[in-house]
C-alpha cells in the first residue's frame, strides 16, 4: 500500500507543479505542424477559472489506447470507497497497470471490475461528454473518448 500511495503522491504533486506553475506571456507558444493522414485532438483546462481555455477538435471521439487505464484505476477506488486497503493481489495489478502500462494487468482488472461496466460509470461519475465503451468489450484499449 505504501509503494501504491508514493506513486499517487507523486502524481498528484506533478500535477499540481504543472497545473499551478506561472504562465509566462512573453513569447508565443510554438507552432506544432500536424501531418494531414494524423488526428490530432486537445484541450488546455485551467485549474484556476475552472473552464477549458484552447481546444482543438475536443467532441472528436479517439480510440483511447491506454487512457482508458486512468478510468479502470478511479473505477477501482471509486468503487471501493476513501478508506479501502488494497489487497496485495490487487496492487500487484494496480501499480504495474499504472507505473508502466501493463497491459496483461489492465486487462484482469477490466475484466474483475465489470468490463465496460467501468466506462459507464465513470462517464456518470466525470461527466464525460463523448467517452463510451468499446463496441467489443474485449478490447478495453478500445474505448472511445475525447478531449471534452
Amino acid at each position: 500500500m505504501t509503494k501504491f500511495r508514493s506513486l499517487i503522491t507523486a502524481a498528484a504533486t506533478a500535477a499540481l507543479v504543472l497545473s499551478t506553475s506561472p504562465v509566462s506571456h512573453a513569447a508565443p507558444a510554438p507552432q506544432a505542424e500536424v501531418s494531414a493522414d494524423v488526428t490530432a485532438a486537445f484541450a488546455v483546462f485551467d485549474r484556476t477559472a475552472n473552464r477549458t481555455t484552447l481546444s482543438y477538435n475536443g467532441h472528436k471521439r479517439l480510440r483511447s489506447a491506454s487512457v482508458v487505464k486512468l478510468l479502470i484505476a478511479l473505477d477501482y477506488f471509486e468503487s471501493r470507497g476513501p478508506d479501502v486497503v488494497v489487497p496485495p493481489e490487487d496492487l500487484a495489478r494496480l501499480v504495474p497497470m499504472l507505473r508502466s502500462s501493463d497491459d496483461y494487468a489492465a486487462s484482469e482488472l477490466w475484466v474483475l471490475n465489470g468490463w465496460e461496466k467501468i466506462v459507464e460509470r465513470m462517464v456518470v461519475k466525470l461527466g464525460l461528454e463523448d467517452t463510451a465503451p468499446p463496441v467489443n468489450v474485449g478490447f478495453w484499449g478500445y474505448t472511445a473518448l475525447s478531449t471534452s
